[in-house]
């Protein structure tokens, strides 16, 4: 459940970037929900255990690892809309 949440939410704040903040418009609307999804799951999957206790189960919801999810799926983002700026990529 945690993991579909992430996602999820990693695919929310994609499209926000695109939608109303223009980032990554050049690439389209996929490259930004894509980034945003794997930035997500990065952050929930390793960041969350990091910082805080790993749940016990897998299935046990953590606000945590949501939080941290949707940060690092805006620092993807972000990461992702400097380096086309400044290498064309």
């Amino acid at each position: 459940m945690n993991i579909a949440l992430w996602i999820l939410a990693g695919g929310l704040v994609g499209w926000i970037a695109y939608a109303k903040l223009h980032a990554n418009a050049h690439r389209g609307i996929v490259f930004s929900v894509a980034v945003g999804m794997i930035g997500a799951f990065v952050g929930g999957q390793v960041l969350a255990p990091l910082f805080a206790n790993a749940a016990s189960a897998a299935d046990v919801f953590s606000p945590f690892a949501l939080v941290l999810a949707s940060v690092s799926a805006i620092v993807c983002l972000a990461c992702s809309e400097m380096i086309y700026q400044r290498f064309d990529l």
